[in-house]
């Protein structure tokens, strides 16, 4: 919905069809999503995730982004009041140091976390990814350390085998 209270939204019968937007900020006339949204760090998962999402996800507005999630655009996230953000990073230091951030704007936010086994962890974990943000590795201890949620425990997982899990992972 635009700030005028234009809605965009697809037309046609193809659900295979979609709809995007770039988010311009210099217009005086911006959308912001309404309802949930899921917010996907890596483009071949962003491009194929939507069937693999949970049934109450599979028609949300899905946002591609690289990497670090900027201070800008936590900010523009931070102002969608009408939407429900879902963070659907790599399962690494740096995607929980993201996702703090996001919270910290919007405690409502949510991460989505596979249900893989310690096994599954090892089949597709990579040390190299979690060894190059170890830097990370404390404050993201410290913050799973005060909370009780799936997105903690998995975290755990991974830290306790050194493990890294892609979020290309999800599309096996």
């Amino acid at each position: 919905q635009s700030p005028s209270g234009r809605l965009l939204a697809p037309s046609g019968d193809d659900e295979g069809a979609y709809l995007g937007i770039l988010i311009n900020e210099d217009s005086a006339d911006n959308y912001e999503p309404l309802g949930p949204v899921v917010l996907v760090e890596n483009k071949d998962v962003w491009v194929n995730i939507a069937n693999k999402l949970p049934p109450a996800l599979q028609q949300a507005a899905l946002i591609h982004y690289e990497g670090w999630l900027s201070e800008r655009f936590l900010q523009r996230l931070a102002s969608w009041r009408g939407a429900t953000l879902y963070l659907l990073a790599d399962y690494d230091p740096v995607g929980y140091q993201n996702f703090i951030k996001l919270q910290a704007l919007r405690p409502d936010a949510q991460m989505l976390v596979p249900d893989l086994s310690p096994a599954q962890v090892e089949q597709w974990g990579n040390g190299q990814v979690w060894k190059n943000s170890l830097s990370l590795v404390y404050t993201v201890s410290q913050w799973s350390a005060q909370q009780h949620t799936s997105a903690t425990r998995f975290f755990e997982l991974i830290a306790a085998k050194g493990l890294a899990v892609e979020q290309e992972a999800l599309l096996g």
